[in-house]
């Protein structure tokens, strides 16, 4: 190869190595107070490098020709020229490749370019490459230490994500803290929460209301209403069952027990369903639904159940009030709504 082949080929690796460090001052991140003062560095060791190839050129340029000649034919023999060739591709891709991984291997090169000076005696030629294979070096360096900074901080992150999901995955598969992870049965497959979920819309639930009446002479009815605040369309339908305890009752009391279920069409209205009146003490006082609604359950879109008392034993002494529990059994797809009047 001929010296000014030579020459040519390390005035482009040396040129393309700062454009190089040029591209790692585009990408490093660190901490807001260090950012600015790390890039000014990066672009002050590209500017370094820029003038270390002019001055370098210019040195080998006032040498004399056999000397010259004896310079670039040791840097060929050794074979740090076709270390370069080969890199020099790589350093033309510029964004499309690993800055740091380049600025590395420049300095190195670099590096054996000035030892091979030195050894030929040729100090200032050899200090000006030894400059630049430093600021190569101190680039690498920088980014070497921002992309471990990054690591970092997305090692961090992906660490708080992998305990929010084992917090989700415990709190789906109801674990308590340490518990052993269950193991699926053998010729089972696995439901997505969606499907379940999709399952459960359709699937029928129990809900229970229960309370007590107090009946008195200003208030002697209780309206319980079970079913949708407003007509759905299309219609729920519920399953109604309990009971109502009447063992309170006493001679001459008389209570109604009048149940309702709600038709929706052609207009959404309650109609009677069954009326039962019980007078004086019970032999059996608690008084399930197939008692005063003739049905273990009453099926219907809603359903109301008015309890009235509209004789008392003691005329509804305050010392002497009735108090009457209930409580009902409903079977629904959905929470159905409850509301007292």
């Amino acid at each position: 190869m001929a010296a000014e082949e030579t020459a040519n080929v390390l005035k482009q690796f040396m040129e393309l190595g700062s454009k190089e460090i040029d591209v790692i001052a585009t990408r490093v991140k660190f901490e807001p107070a260090a950012q600015a003062t790390v890039v000014q560095i990066l672009q002050g060791l590209s500017a370094a490098t820029n003038k270390a190839t002019s001055d370098f050129a210019n040195t080998v340029q006032n040498l004399p020709e056999q000397d010259r000649e004896r310079l670039f034919s040791s840097l060929e023999k050794s074979g740090v020229i076709n270390t370069m060739n080969l890199l020099i591709p790589l350093l033309r891709m510029g964004d499309a490749t690993d800055p740091c991984f380049l600025a590395h291997e420049a300095s190195k090169a670099l590096y054996a370019t000035a030892n091979i000076l030195s050894w030929y005696q040729d100090v200032l030629a050899a200090s000006i490459i030894e400059g630049a294979a430093l600021a190569f070096d101190i680039g690498s360096q920088t980014c070497a230490q921002a992309q471990n900074e990054q690591m970092q901080e997305t090692i961090a992150t992906m660490e708080q994500q992998i305990v929010l999901l084992d917090q989700k995955i415990s709190y789906i598969m109801d674990l308590p803290a340490g518990g052993v992870i269950p193991v699926t049965p053998p010729d089972t497959q696995p439901v997505s929460l969606t499907a379940l979920e999709k399952m459960l819309e359709v699937c029928k639930k129990f809900y229970k209301f229960e309370g007590s009446f107090t009946p008195t002479f200003e208030k002697d009815k209780r309206l319980i209403r079970i079913g949708p605040l407003v007509a759905s369309s299309p219609p729920i339908p519920i399953l109604v069952t309990g009971f109502i305890d009447l063992g309170g009752m006493q001679e001459h009391d008389v209570v109604t027990i009048t149940t309702k279920v709600l038709e929706p069409s052609p207009v959404a209205r309650y109609v009677i369903w069954r009326v039962k009146t019980y007078t004086g003490p019970q032999s059996s006082g608690m008084k399930h639904f197939q008692d005063f609604a003739d049905l273990l359950e009453v099926p219907g879109d809603g359903v109301e159940v008015l309890i009235a008392q509209s004789a008392s034993s003691h005329n509804f002494d305050r010392a002497f009030l009735l108090t009457i529990p209930y409580q009902f059994l409903i079977e629904s797809t959905v929470e159905p709504a409850f509301v007292l009047t």
